[in-house]
């Protein structure tokens, strides 16, 4: 998909609607990510170059109908990531002692909105 895609409208509390259909290629049980336009940068300690660039993700979602231009997503039945472009494993996991005060902000509660950059997963 060539096309700058995202959400065209929002129809109620569970339903999100996007700009990309059957033309597009979407079909029924795609998995795609509204993504935040906050980035995280990670920097070299040593250096301050940027390393990478962790986009956030408002929600997961899924396409339960697809019509010619447009699709109606709902949110995604599983445990949502933090961050839309890293999968960690869905197994229980051994925290690490880590000092508290080194954690990037990472939790989001951004309301979904029109205009939001959505990316199938």
């Amino acid at each position: 998909m060539g096309k700058r895609l995202g959400v065209a409208a929002i129809l109620d509390e569970y339903t999100i609607i996007i700009n990309a259909g059957k033309l597009d290629g979407v079909s029924k049980g795609d998995s795609l990510s509204v993504l935040s336009s906050n980035i995280i940068e990670i920097r070299d300690p040593f250096t301050n170059e940027i390393l990478h660039e962790l986009k956030r993700s408002k929600a997961r979602l899924k396409v339960v109908k697809v019509l010619e231009k447009v699709s109606f997503c709902k949110a995604k039945d599983e445990t949502s990531y933090i961050f839309s472009n890293i999968n960690f494993a869905s197994n229980p996991q051994k925290k690490l002692r880590t000092d508290s005060t080194s954690l990037l902000d990472v939790p989001t509660q951004e309301p979904i909105k029109v205009g939001d950059v959505i990316r199938f997963d």
